[in-house]
């Protein structure tokens, strides 16, 4: 199970170029599909109902109000010579009247052989849909441009990200040894950071494996890239930096996520649902603090083999920060109770028919240490310090100097939660420390930003690490 990212859109192109250069297979993932199902209370009899059903039916009716306008209300937005084109394209953007399988077939009657005829769904009343609000969780997400119907993963999981990096030599001239092999110190938090005459002092602990700390080390440097939480972060930075910088990043909202894992008994989800990957939405009447789960993913790939692992819930927010103080065994309870519900079954058939109850796992990055937290949430004021709403990380920090500390990770990108970022800032931070660019650059200056990824490797071979190719 993916427990952090799960996909790669298909314009992370510095990811996708990391991918290539690390030898990491990719393989289609499908965000959605059709046959996915929205279970909300109020809706259908609280029963689920295919998203492609309530997505048809959305359609038909939007062209009914459309072609029911009188000429001159359209004319306001079409012109006289093109009335003609937008009604026939408003004929295939819902096909009322002919072609109406966009709707799908009723159970048991897809078109077969010999006098099996079909019969297709009915299309749902468009006040039920509005009513209850049907498009709410998730029934337009595939329109949103980080979640195409059709993304990208690793072949094997996303841990092959960083694993072909691990395993890929160094030059030569640096040793030739991989990366893991004494390169890499873990169990050692850093704890401090000052600004030295030369540099900067490092303060970190060594810990055991029981958490205890075994050592205290510290060593000076010439430069430092820190990935760390800001709230991490904050708190070690100390004299040499601008206190305000401090409080910025102690100040970083991060916003919770968990997750459940199941290992599936067979592939139900294909035989009894037809469904092939993609995301169910479930949305019920439950408070906050009584929350079941938001999203079930299943698998895009091992088709019609023998089992397979699902995310079996999927939260974030407030939903998430209540799951994550549940006991282990609460939060299995709570996800097999949504995925019930989500697929109209009694919770003892989804428990011991559907997944290998007793094997579920589960993943609270607000638990998780050097983590706390899931992603930077920008989406907030704070007045102290004038920061204002919607304003990235970076935006803030790029006029208080840090060097010779630099800043790295999605917390301080334009993209925080996705591993875009991650490499775009990290790529930033080696090439300022190179000189090759300048971080204060403004890259909607409309010269591209000499920090912006492309920049960076653009015609300059030494940057595009020949040896790895």
């Amino acid at each position: 199970m993916n427990a952090g990212p799960g996909r790669i859109p298909s314009f992370h192109n510095a990811l996708l170029d990391h991918c290539r250069k690390f030898d990491v297979a990719l393989e289609p993932y499908t965000f959605a599909s059709r046959q996915n199902l929205l279970q909300k209370d109020g809706f259908n009899d609280g029963e689920p109902a295919k998203l492609g059903l309530i997505k048809h039916s959305l359609r038909e009716h939007i062209e009914q109000i459309l072609q029911s306008l009188d000429q001159d209300e359209l004319e306001k937005f079409v012109s006289p010579e093109d009335m003609d084109a937008f009604r026939r394209m408003l004929d295939e953007f819902a096909t009322i009247g002919f072609g109406q399988d966009r709707r799908g077939y009723l159970e048991g009657h897809t078109p077969g052989a010999w006098f099996n005829g079909d019969k297709m769904n009915p299309a749902f009343d468009l006040n039920d849909i509005l009513k209850a609000e049907a498009w709410e969780p998730g029934l337009f997400n595939d329109m949103h441009v980080y979640w195409q119907a059709s993304l990208m993963q690793p072949r094997g999981g996303m841990d092959r990200l960083w694993v072909n990096i691990l395993t890929k030599p160094l030059p030569e001239e640096i040793g030739g040894s991989l990366i893991d092999k004494g390169l890499i110190k873990l169990n050692s938090p850093v704890v401090g950071i000052e600004r030295s005459d030369t540099g900067l002092k490092i303060m970190w602990q060594q810990k055991g494996d029981r958490g205890n700390v075994t050592a205290t080390q510290e060593d000076e440097f010439d430069f430092c890239i820190s990935t760390m939480n800001p709230h991490h972060l904050g708190k070690a930075i100390g004299s040499g930096f601008d206190p305000q910088t401090k409080d910025q990043l102690a100040l970083v909202p991060s916003t919770p996520a968990c997750k459940v894992g199941w290992q599936s008994r067979g592939r139900w989800f294909e035989d009894e649902y037809s469904i092939y990957g993609g995301i169910s939405w479930i949305d019920d009447t439950r408070s906050e603090n009584d929350t079941l789960m938001s999203q079930m993913w299943y698998p895009s790939q091992d088709f019609h083999t023998r089992n397979a692992v699902l995310t079996g819930a999927y939260n974030s927010g407030d939903a998430a920060t209540w799951f994550a103080q549940l006991p282990f065994e609460e939060r299995l309870a709570r996800a097999a109770k949504g995925g019930a519900k989500l697929h109209g079954v009694s919770e003892e058939t989804f428990k011991n028919d559907y997944v290998y109850y007793d094997r579920g796992l589960s993943v609270a990055w607000e638990n998780a240490p050097y983590q706390i937290g899931g992603w930077a949430n920008y989406r907030f004021e704070i007045r102290e310090i004038q920061w204002e709403e919607g304003k990235p990380l970076w935006d803030v920090l790029v006029n208080q100097e840090t060097a010779p500390l630099y800043l790295a990770g999605d917390w301080f990108s334009h993209v925080p939660g996705w591993q875009e970022g991650a490499i775009r800032t990290a790529i930033a931070a080696v090439a300022a420390i190179a000189q090759k660019c300048d971080p204060t650059q403004d890259y909607n200056d409309g010269l591209g930003g000499t920090c912006r990824y492309e920049k960076v490797f653009e015609n300059d071979p030494q940057w595009s690490f020949p040896a790895l190719q």
